[in-house]
């Protein structure tokens, strides 16, 4: 773990509980510190009231505020990485799901680097 990581604030959507609690305890065991949503609006409103998140990493498939939306209403402020399965989109970076901890703390130290 770099001595950045303990500063970054990620920034978890997901609409699947399971997963939102995995990812969000896979990213503070590396250091970072975590906000979770679980969905796209609360998201925004998370986003809103922090000015201390680093990266977006959002669910594409979502109810509501999927997170292609969630990305673009976040503006070019905030990097985003997805954790799903798809055709990547030229703003983010996405992560195959099912994914293990190593791969996740991996994508997400790749997108900050950016």
């Amino acid at each position: 773990m770099d001595s950045d990581s303990v500063q970054s604030t990620i920034l978890i959507v997901d609409d699947d509980p399971a997963i939102l609690e995995y990812a969000g305890e896979v990213l503070q065991e590396c250091g970072y510190a975590v906000l979770t949503a679980p969905n796209g609006a609360s998201a925004l409103v998370l986003l809103r009231n922090n000015d201390r998140v680093d990266l977006l990493f959002t669910d594409l498939v979502m109810p509501g505020v999927d997170g292609v939306e969630l990305a673009r209403r976040a503006g070019q402020e905030v990097p985003f990485t997805t954790g799903y399965s798809t055709d990547p989109t030229p703003e983010g970076r996405l992560l195959k799901k099912p994914y293990r901890p190593r791969q996740l703390a991996g994508a997400i130290a790749a997108a900050l680097a950016r």
